[in-house]
């Protein structure tokens, strides 16, 4: 047994001592006989394993030391990937062209131990004196339905003195597939435009194809691999590729919730492909799509895009060009701005409200911080007091704010003087009121021109600026004119006046009543100017005239008012009633020339009324005759004469 232990600590001495030689340099020995081993070279078809497609490169017997089983990675070995070409790119070239997206295929066996440095799309091995050739399926589906091994001038290997040189390119067809061709040019069509996920995120088209021309053993998924990336450069945007739009746009600070939330980064860009059935879903981020100008937006798929599927090799041989989205300009009208309340700590927060017409904001947001890159841009058409509030959350200090509901569980980066919250068709401006207490005179917070909003095919614009000035608890739209009716009674007395903000009103003149009304006029108490549509009210009332009864004695009957209106009709008069006398009317003057008996809407005004009695005939004679003096006396002389002789008997 000791023997064998000397055996093989021998053999490793030599083992390790081989290995360091090849460490150092691709000699065993100096090479004093070069040969040429051009007619030797030869090339093995495929031989798949799992992700892999593995072909061989002989060089001929004893060219390539034996070494048993490695990935050629010394530095005497990396040099064979540039003379070593796969349809007519050399590894080296391969593997250092980064827009194949190597960095995010999935390795399993390729191997799936093996540093980062070895996950490439071409590896070299080598195995019992051949060169190895293995090639990921992601990139094996990109050649094509043919593919070329080529050993290129210059490659060589020395061992045991001799230089073994390839002296002339030699190429090998180790994948060849006759595929009929087919134009499916007529039968592609680009569909539709919708929203998918959150709706101020995502937008996609469609691409449908003839049934069977896309594998349909893909149901629905991000094309990444390198069979499909090349999509990227057929599909055009306003006739700009995918692949350029990808590869130029910073989506750093863009939202990914559902593009896919769940992806890695390198699927975190503008515009991402999927599969679905029989269509390709082209998936827009929104953020990228608001950075169009123009009026429309054209999906192409380009002239020379194929698909390989079975025997079958589906082309396109002509733009087929869709306009998915006609946008037609209109004004964005009805924006107001209203209310004016705190929220939370009354000594922390006030807010307002940008109102925008119903169904414009995407409904799918029910309240939340507008923190999106779709909707940051809003803070730069949005001023309080002649400063955006993009400037205001710049410059403003807040470092000795309390922010307790500002909101309280909020990154730092909404700890501002002023956010902006959605919340079904409106836009909440919450204030710090820390800041608020800064600003002098009046606030004024401004809609600037150049504010859109895309929804659907339609591109609503602020064409000039919407300016509001807070009066109190009230929001007022300074370029706005404001209607002044009047109101009489319940009914409109006019025309409707028109006045500009803060101006004053002048109010009209009384209004001229019929006989028997007044005007009371108009209900209004003088401001600073107008703010608002205002209505102003008046009232035409009936006059109340009073009667002033002369009663001379009398009493009056209870009946008879003290006063009455136009709208009373005729009033009859009662007659007044004196002990002793007898009531002969009602008359308008002491000298009782004008006799009244009743109350008429023809005679208007107030009212002098004088009673007329006449006294009875036993208070106008003592016994009920008229006697003279002398008579009187001759009669009380008798009646005194007469009592005496009754007393005398």
């Amino acid at each position: 047994m000791k023997w064998l232990k000397k055996l093989c600590a021998a053999v490793m001495a030599v083992v390790a001592l081989a290995a360091s030689v090849w460490a150092i340099a691709p000699v065993a020995a100096k090479a004093d006989v070069t040969a040429d081993i051009t007619e030797n070279v030869s090339a093995s078809n495929w031989i798949e394993q799992n992700e892999l497609r593995v072909t061989y490169l002989s060089l001929g017997d004893g060219v390539v030391p034996a070494i048993g089983y490695g990935i050629i990675d010394n530095n005497a070995y990396t040099y064979v990937q540039d003379y070593v070409a796969i349809n007519g790119r050399t590894i080296k070239e391969i593997n250092t062209d980064t827009t194949l997206g190597a960095s995010g295929w999935t390795y399993t066996v390729f191997p799936s131990t093996a540093d980062a440095k070895y996950k490439l799309p071409v590896i070299v091995y080598v195995n019992n004196g051949k060169l190895e050739i293995k090639i990921h399926n992601n990139y094996v589906e990109r050649l094509g339905d043919c593919v070329e091994i080529t050993a290129k001038a210059g490659l060589y290997f020395e061992n045991n003195g001799t230089k073994y040189e390839v002296t002339e390119d030699k190429t090998f067809t180790v994948f060849g597939k006759k595929m009929d061709e087919t134009d499916i040019t007529a039968e592609v069509s680009i569909e539709g435009w919708w929203t998918t996920g959150d709706a101020s995120e995502l937008t996609y088209t469609i691409i449908r194809f003839p049934q069977g021309v896309l594998p349909g053993y893909i149901d629905y998924g991000v094309m990444d691999k390198s069979a499909w990336l090349y999509i990227q450069e057929y599909i055009f945007l306003n006739g700009k590729s995918v692949k350029q739009i990808n590869e130029e746009t910073d989506t750093s600070n863009y939202v990914f919730s559902t593009f896919p939330s769940t992806a890695a980064d390198i699927y975190k860009v503008p515009v991402i492909v999927y599969e679905n059935g029989n269509t390709i879903e082209v998936k827009f981020h929104n953020d990228y799509l608001q950075t169009l100008e123009g009026d429309k937006i054209e999906i192409t798929l380009g002239e020379g895009f194929s698909i390989a599927n079975g025997d079958t090799k589906y082309i396109v041989t002509e733009d087929v060009k869709q306009t998915v989205l006609q946008i037609t300009e209109t004004q964005l009208t009805g924006i107001t701005v209203n209310g004016w309340a705190a929220a939370g700590d009354a000594m922390e927060l006030t807010y307002t409200r940008v109102q925008f017409p119903k169904g414009l904001l995407p409904g799918s947001i029910d309240y939340d911080v507008l923190d999106k890159s779709a909707w940051m841009y809003l803070q730069q058409y949005i001023y309080l007091n002649g400063k955006s509030i993009k400037q205001i959350n710049e410059e403003t200090d807040t470092s000795n704010y309390v922010f307790s509901t500002f909101p309280s569980t909020a990154d730092v980066k909404y700890k501002l003087p002023v956010i902006i919250f959605e919340n079904g068709d409106a836009l909440e401006l919450k204030f710090h009121n820390d800041y608020l207490q800064t600003l002098e005179g009046d606030l004024e917070i401004t809609i600037k021109a150049g504010l859109y909003i895309l929804e659907g095919a339609t591109k609503y614009v602020v064409k000039e600026d919407i300016c509001y000035q807070l009066s109190g608890d009230i929001w007022s739209d300074k370029n706005r004119i404001y209607t002044v009716t009047y109101y009489v009674n319940g009914e409109v007395y006019g025309e409707i006046e028109q006045y500009p903000y803060k101006s004053a009103v002048v109010l009209r003149e009384n209004v001229t009543a019929l006989a028997g009304y007044q005007f009371s006029g108009w209900e209004y108490t003088a401001t600073d100017g107008i703010i608002q549509d205002m209505e102003i009210c008046g009232y035409i009332k009936p006059i109340r005239y009073t009667i002033t009864y002369h009663l001379d004695g009398g009493i009056n009957d209870s009946t008879n008012p003290i006063f009455y209106y136009v709208t009373d009709g005729e009033i009859l008069l009662k007659d007044a009633t004196k002990e002793g006398a007898i009531f002969k009317g009602w008359y308008t003057s002491q000298d009782y020339t004008t006799k009244v008996e009743k109350l008429s809407p023809d005679s208007l005004g107030e009212m002098q009324l004088y009673a007329l009695f006449e006294e009875t005939a036993e208070n106008k004679g003592g016994c009920g005759s008229i006697v003279g003096a002398e008579t009187g006396l001759f009669a009380l002389v008798g009646m005194a004469f007469l009592l005496k002789k009754k007393n005398d008997e």
